[in-house]
């Protein structure tokens, strides 16, 4: 069994609290976060057990970063690292993960989630609901990839990427550091670091 904290306390960290309850093997400690506020919109059950900078933890005891703004959730991570915690991989137990794949720390794979054989996927990374990885897939560090994405044969993803719902990336393509992908697009080119990839199709919307 793992004892675990989870960093943050809004929407991401309520459903990765539902991720832990599905599970029997792990104990949820309780949250860390400057506020309160959101204890009871989530009806926490889990104390709040302050803030990362005067958390004082015991031995044993891993994290989950649920905290959507990357940067602060490096600079939390950092902090908790060096306070002693380990972080922890939360694979939920409907993903289907290939015996051969290879995952890193601190990574979250949300339900319905599938990472194909050969592939390898680094540390900090959110794989939401029914998002595919297939095979010898390449994806590195603090990437947000959102619900039913799907990452086909020999793709390389670098680090602090984030992918709207229902991307499709095409096979062997390359997306590099910090870009943003919007929302149902395919990508069939590769994309270069820093670099947001959008459709021009505008959503109009007329009075019936």
């Amino acid at each position: 069994m793992k004892n675990i904290v989870i960093a943050g306390t809004g929407g991401l960290a309520s459903e990765v609290t539902e991720y832990i309850s599905d599970s029997n093997n792990d104990k949820l400690l309780g949250y860390l976060d400057c506020t309160d506020e959101n204890m009871t919109k989530y009806d926490y059950t889990a104390p709040l057990l302050g803030h990362e900078n005067n958390f004082v933890p015991k031995k044993d005891i891993c994290f989950l970063i649920a905290i959507a703004n990357v940067e602060i959730g490096k600079k939390v991570a950092e902090t908790l690292i060096s306070k002693g915690l380990k972080p922890y991989t939360l694979i939920h137990n409907t993903c289907q993960i290939s015996k051969t794949a290879t995952i890193g720390e601190g990574n979250i794979l949300a339900p319905f989630s599938m990472v194909g054989p050969k592939s390898t996927i680094g540390n900090f990374n959110l794989i939401n609901y029914y998002t595919a990885v297939t095979h010898d897939v390449r994806i590195g560090n603090w990437n947000s990839i959102s619900p039913r994405t799907t990452i086909t044969g020999g793709v390389q993803i670098g680090d602090d990427n984030i992918f709207g719902t229902g991307v499709s990336i095409l096979p062997f393509k390359t997306v590099g550091n910090r870009c943003k992908v919007q929302s149902g697009v395919t990508v069939f080119k590769n994309i270069p670091d820093e670099h947001y990839a959008k459709t021009d199709t505008e959503l109009n919307i007329s009075k019936i």
